[in-house]
């Protein structure tokens, strides 16, 4: 019996990771409704949804069918309204259930990872004090439509606590369902999704130690959508870890002049992620002015990296702050987020005479600290 029951548990396992035949069977709520998408998540960070395939809607059911469609959370969108289901090979059943704001919660059967991550979902909930952070946004959102000021500022105090508990219960929670599902699909996305994405890796030594853990996992979730998209992102992590030459950026400067890292060797060079609209990033110039004022400008120099769209918001921000070093506008479509393993601004690099990065994301009172243990 244990035999059988050992290979029944690979045979799931492998059906989990392999691609083959899938058949959606879903029934809606409302008879009304016209289609049902499947949507790929493009950014499990930021929640972006991208459609994929759809199907109408007959008498409130829809049937799906998929060949070769790579076992992963997916989200099915009935009008406004959308929720995550774990599909795997083979047939499902998917029922709509209730509805919270724009989110349904959908009823599965067929699919092992999907209920795995119901089980997890529940578990979250209680674990981030999701009622009471629920109940006391209310709150927050009453008082701020009232104006009242003294009451958010007071809600907001309430809420700090549970939020900072919250997260660290939640990375916890995470690290324990991996630890003890590696020869799961789901195991590996609950760390890629509640872990790895919320992590940095700026050394070379970082970057082999994670790719030691993931290596932990059973070798049939190895070529799973999350361990590829995990060693892609180790490899990016490795190509701009501090000691390796800085990859290379190049933009249009405020004069529309073409504008590279690379003219910048001889110099420590600051690079420094930011746009105009973002608060955040125009709070750290004052102290960017400071540390160039204490090296000298023939020693140090900062290359400003703007996301923005519309250069006059730019130019504008420049003069304001009067951030007078280089800057570049990089283009649409460029992909230096993502070589920089950027999550967010405001971001600085710090780059060698000879392009080599020495540090990252050091802020305001840790600049000067941190440009004092490599220039002198």
């Amino acid at each position: 019996m244990w035999k059988l029951n050992r290979i029944f548990c690979l045979c799931l396992l492998l059906a989990a990771c392999h691609s083959g035949k899938t058949v959606i069977e879903g029934n809606l709520k409302d008879a009304n409704v016209g289609r049902v998408y499947l949507c790929e998540v493009l950014s499990e960070y930021y929640g972006n949804l991208k459609p994929i395939d759809s199907v109408v809607v007959v008498d409130a059911k829809f049937r799906m069918v998929f060949d070769n469609l790579n076992p992963q959370l997916y989200y099915l969108k009935v009008g406004d309204k959308a929720g995550g289901l774990f599909v795997e090979p083979g047939k499902m059943q998917v029922v709509q259930g209730e509805s919270i704001n724009d989110k349904i919660d959908w009823k599965v059967r067929g699919s092992a990872s999907d209920a795995l991550y119901r089980k997890y979902l529940k578990e979250e909930n209680v674990a981030t004090y999701k009622k009471i952070c629920d109940s006391l946004d209310q709150l927050f959102y009453t008082a701020r439509a009232a104006d009242n000021r003294e009451e958010m500022a007071r809600i907001k105090a309430e809420s700090i606590p549970y939020y900072e508990k919250g997260e660290q219960n939640k990375q916890k929670l995470a690290q324990k369902w991996a630890d003890t599902h590696k020869n799961s699909l789901f195991g590996i996305y609950v760390y890629y999704t509640r872990i790895f994405n919320r992590s940095s890796f700026p050394t070379l030594e970082k970057v082999e130690q994670e790719r030691q853990y993931i290596s932990t996992f059973a070798p049939e979730v190895q070529n799973c959508v999350y361990a590829n998209k995990i060693k892609q992102k180790l490899n990016d992590y490795a190509g701009c870890a501090i000691g390796t030459i800085a990859p290379e950026i190049q933009g249009l400067d405020t004069l529309d002049q073409p504008l590279k890292l690379s003219d910048l060797r001889g110099q420590y060079v600051i690079l420094d992620f930011w746009n105009s609209y973002c608060h955040w990033c125009r709070e750290e110039t004052p102290w960017l002015k400071t540390a160039v004022e204490h090296f000298g400008k023939e020693k140090l120099t900062v290359l400003g990296i703007s996301s923005d769209r519309f250069k006059k918001n730019w130019i504008d921000a420049i003069h304001e702050d009067q951030s007078y070093w280089y800057h570049l506008m990089l283009q649409k479509g460029d992909d230096v987020m993502d070589r920089y393993c950027i999550k967010g601004i405001p971001h600085t690099v710090l780059v060698d005479p000879d392009g080599k990065i020495l540090a990252k994301d050091f802020r305001q009172k840790e600049v000067i600290p941190e440009l004092e243990k490599w220039i002198r």
